[in-house]
């Protein structure tokens, strides 16, 4: 498995994080489709994770959710798809 860093914005939802592609194109979000498998670093936090793919639903409660949290523009969110990221438990420091 290969590294690769990332930033992005995130909402935090009962214990597990909301992360949104708002671009189609993002390689990251193409990487987490082919392997879910991957390492979280916020802010003190570590942790290794599972992505989950969001379904319709959710995706839209995610938009809604980033939208509330940071005041982000609602132009080109909802192109690209959206994860939920389950920390593996045991692995957090």
């Amino acid at each position: 498995m290969m590294n690769r860093r990332m930033s992005s914005r995130s909402v935090s939802l009962t214990g597990t994080f909301l992360l949104l592609a708002a671009g189609g194109a993002a390689a990251w979000a193409g990487n987490l489709l082919a392997e879910p498998s991957c390492r979280v670093d916020l802010a003190d936090r570590s942790f290794a994770a599972v992505a989950e793919l969001l379904d319709p639903a959710g995706h839209a409660a995610a938009i809604r959710s980033l939208i509330l949290r940071y005041g982000t523009p609602a132009e080109g969110l909802g192109h690209g798809p959206s994860f939920r990221l389950r920390p593996v438990e045991g692995t957090g420091s």
